[in-house]
């Protein structure tokens, strides 16, 4: 079974940290290729910026660091999707976590105080230029709205360096979960994208932790293939 399109599809995955983005975008991949559709996950380079010490640097102080993690971290997502997108690749979909659009019109629009009108400026000048770079465009957003709660539950589980014990507070995520709402509602629409896919809570906080056969993951595989008109014969409500 083949989804059939000229180029691959490109999916942009958000929500909040220890929202289940990485899992679920793991899942989704194997429930894509288990129907014969071929998908591939690139994830945001946590790994580069854990290995450098960056992500750390960042939460240590904030305002100060902002504007050069916010840099490092638009260089290295489109490092990372350049070199994992082939122009030969037999690749349909490719579920992007994140994006250097997420970056901006989310994380860097929490940070335009700290930034101040300087720095912004000259984020917004040269992301305008440099984001050219990228040699896909997204065809759809999809926003994993898991509640603040499971998320925080989430953040403790996993123990990443510099996001516990204050490192990510109950505040920040709530003022996340805002601004990636009114992007998703308002700015995707102002930039085109017209039918973002948002995944609620109620369906976000179930537990289908290694199962890409769970309902819920074959229930976000089904809504994805019916943006793109592709026909299937089974859908789990």
């Amino acid at each position: 079974m083949s989804i059939t399109t000229k180029k691959p599809i490109i999916i942009i995955v958000d929500g909040l940290i220890g929202a289940g983005k990485t899992t679920t975008i793991n899942l989704l991949e194997q429930a894509f290729n288990d129907q014969g559709i071929k998908a591939k996950a690139i994830f945001e380079p946590v790994d580069v910026w854990q290995n450098t010490g960056a992500l750390a640097h960042f939460y240590k102080d904030i305002p100060q660091n902002c504007y050069e993690f916010q840099t490092f971290t638009f260089v290295t997502r489109i490092q990372r999707v350049n070199e994992q997108i082939k122009d030969d690749s037999d690749i349909e979909i490719y579920l992007l976590e994140r994006s250097i659009f997420s970056d901006r019109y989310i994380f860097v629009e929490m940070l335009r105080e700290q930034f101040g009108e300087i720095r912004m400026a000259m984020y917004e000048t040269w992301w305008d230029e440099w984001s050219k770079l990228m040699k896909v465009k997204p065809d759809l957003f999809m926003l994993l709205d898991t509640d603040v709660e499971h998320s925080m539950e989430r953040l403790e589980v996993r123990n990443r360096d510099g996001e516990t014990k204050g490192g990510v507070s109950r505040e920040y995520q709530e003022k996340l979960r805002e601004t990636h709402l009114k992007f998703y509602r308002y700015g995707l629409s102002d930039m085109g994208y017209k039918h973002p896919i948002i995944i609620t809570s109620d369906t976000m906080n179930q537990n289908f932790l290694n199962n890409f056969k769970h309902p819920t993951i074959q229930k976000i595989k089904y809504r994805i293939m019916n943006c793109f008109n592709y026909p299937f014969t089974h859908v789990i409500t």
